[in-house]
């Protein structure tokens, strides 16, 4: 899966630079323009993933026969900076890409540029050694302060009419899915087959496959102070008095003993095909739900984060508490801990494939962590795993076949 992953995002930066090659005689054209700019953004964040995921990695923005050098991580790290605001000598992407909100649903805009950044600058430590807090903050609430506002019902965000119901609001870049034209066993549909059982009602497709579910740790983010009970979902979004708690506990153990059997550990009941307006979904079996890519409660949580680190506590309370307001959690605190925020990214981004860069940016993944979780490091207690972990190792065919290419320490 790791292998595939990295080809399927070189896959995305090969096309990139194909369009970009094909059209650059059309710069004049402004809707070519737009176009260039959008994937230029593209690229950008197909090179973000690879950074951040295998570390050095090879680099190329144009086609060409020739084996790809090895650009190092803070290399990368640039190039996406100067890819979307430009330099002395080039003009950023985000110049040409529509105003927020303004463009073609489920294409990219200004909006969505500035969430990247601020992502990029979030994670800058991690990625080049010098932390960039203020950057973080600052293009975070340039999309906050746009024209996107936060969905008021956050389970609408991940329904099959998101792309109408009010979610369309807050998801600035959604995979779209559609049951009749973009039929497969990825996007969407893994995402609600994968996390439900056939006892857990319906979900708007026949498929229930069983598969994923939570770990106990996550569980207890919602019940700091108390045991999560064996109920639905509606039982157990009232005990935890926050909607984002949309596990399914009954028939569930909290612990996970035996990994393939799936009623031990709580499921994950947030992803479905149902319509809020309840209209049937286009296929019985394909779904309609688009996968809210990139959502703009990402940026209060950067904004809060990087608030935290530069001592501005009450903003950083503010944009917590409005994702706290939205999930109708009345429990708010004075002022939120680096520790808190860590919590609250679990809380509002689970199943949503970001929880491993978090951890790392926290110090809690690989290395001598104080922070484990069930069968961390492949143990039901959980065991610190080595730091190297934190990046892939480059898959070996690129090794073989690409002699630019250095291995990550420890593959």
């Amino acid at each position: 899966m790791v292998t595939c992953l990295y080809y399927r995002l070189y896959f995305g930066i090969t096309m990139a630079n194909y369009f970009l090659a094909e059209t650059e005689a059309q710069t004049s054209d402004a809707t070519v323009a737009m176009q260039r700019a959008e994937a230029r953004f593209l690229r950008a964040l197909y090179y973000y993933y690879a950074m951040d995921l295998f570390g050095n990695i090879p680099f190329l923005t144009t086609i060409s026969s020739e084996n790809a050098p090895q650009a190092k991580r803070s290399e990368i790290f640039k190039f996406i900076e100067d890819e979307l605001l430009g330099t002395d000598e080039t003009k950023g992407c985000i110049d040409d890409m529509a105003d927020p909100k303004s463009n073609t649903y489920g294409r990219a805009d200004k909006a969505t540029a500035w969430v990247l950044l601020s992502r990029l600058y979030l994670n800058s430590e991690i990625y080049t050694g010098t932390a960039q807090w203020a950057k973080a903050a600052e293009y975070a609430k340039k999309a906050m302060d746009s024209a996107y506002e936060l969905c008021p019902t956050y389970s609408l965000l991940f329904m099959g009419d998101n792309n109408v119901n009010g979610a369309q609001d807050e998801v600035l870049l959604p995979i779209l899915q559609d049951g009749i034209d973009t039929q497969n066993y990825g996007g969407s549909l893994f995402l609600i087959a994968s996390t439900h059982k056939d006892d857990m009602g319906s979900t708007g497709t026949s498929e229930n496959w069983a598969g994923n579910r939570a770990r106990k740790e996550l569980i207890d983010k919602f019940f700091p102070t108390s045991k999560a009970p064996n109920t639905d979902v509606a039982g157990m979004i009232a005990a935890a008095q926050d909607d984002r708690a949309m596990f399914y506990g009954k028939d569930r153990k909290l612990e996970i003993e035996e990994p393939t059997a799936f009623t031990e550990g709580f499921s994950c009941a947030k992803f479905s095909n149902l319509y809020a307006n309840g209209n049937s979904p286009r296929d019985v079996k394909f779904v309609d739900m688009d996968v809210p890519f990139i959502r703009l409660a990402e940026a209060y949580l950067t904004y809060a984060e990087a608030q935290t680190h530069l001592g501005n506590n009450d903003e950083a309370k503010d944009a917590i508490d409005a994702l706290r307001d939205r999930a109708n959690n009345p429990n708010k605190q004075p002022s939120y801990t680096l520790d808190d925020i860590c919590d609250e990214w679990a809380r509002e981004f689970a199943f949503e494939g970001r929880r491993r860069m978090d951890l790392i940016r926290f110090g809690k993944f690989g290395g001598n962590s104080n922070y484990t979780w069930e069968w961390k490091g492949g143990v039901k207690a959980g065991t610190n795993f080595s730091a190297n972990k934190n990046v892939y190792g480059i898959p070996t065919n690129d090794l073989v076949s690409n002699s630019n290419l250095k291995q990550n320490p420890g593959y």
